[in-house]
């Protein structure tokens, strides 16, 4: 994949999940034709960022599920095609909005945090984010994250915050939110 990215040629490989067997299985029978541009370290994990070469955005993959790795010969797609690249993409930014490694793009987030959260706060999202005092111990927190990461960020720390918007993503965590007091209601 290194050796790739260098020299900017596209990659396939088979792109895998784990079964209940505990070994690694193909997501399709076909695989991935991938423009590698970088590799990233997440939270203990590495992850090819890269472009899939029919759409226009940038997608993320494990490098550990990843397997028959081939260089192709040829050039990857130049990056003022893939839409996130084009626009003066920045490496800590991105990783910053895709705190779970998701693809896709990222959205304008609200949300009202405890203020002792600031040391997460920043682990997480780095300091590119905007507070504004609420009350002596509550905060409103501005900042931009891929919708579907900030969902679970916000069932890991549901205790210290509240997402005020989008409403799409106050619907999402409360829709599991109530899902999972059901299964916990049960005996």
């Amino acid at each position: 994949l290194n050796d790739a990215i260098e020299e900017k040629k596209k990659v396939s490989f088979i792109y895998n999940c784990y079964g209940t067997d505990f070994k690694l299985h193909p997501r399709r029978d076909e695989p991935y034709i991938v423009n590698p541009y970088y590799m990233v370290a997440n939270n203990g994990r590495y992850y090819l960022i890269g472009n899939y070469d029919k759409y226009d955005d940038l997608s993320h993959y494990r490098i550990d599920r990843i397997t028959s790795v081939t260089m192709l010969s040829e050039q990857v797609k130049p990056k003022k095609d893939v839409r996130e690249l084009a626009r003066g993409w920045s490496l800590p930014k991105h990783m910053a909005e895709h705190i779970y490694m998701y693809s896709g793009d990222s959205v304008m987030v609200k949300f009202i945090a405890d203020t002792d959260l600031m040391d997460e706060l920043i682990d997480w999202f780095g300091r590119d984010f905007y507070i504004k005092k609420e009350t002596e111990n509550k905060m409103l927190v501005t900042l931009k994250c891929n919708e579907r990461a900030m969902k679970y960020w916000a069932l890991q720390y549901g205790g210290h915050i509240e997402i005020k918007e989008p409403q799409s993503l106050r619907e999402a965590v409360k829709a599991t939110v109530l899902d999972m007091a059901k299964k916990y209601a049960k005996g």
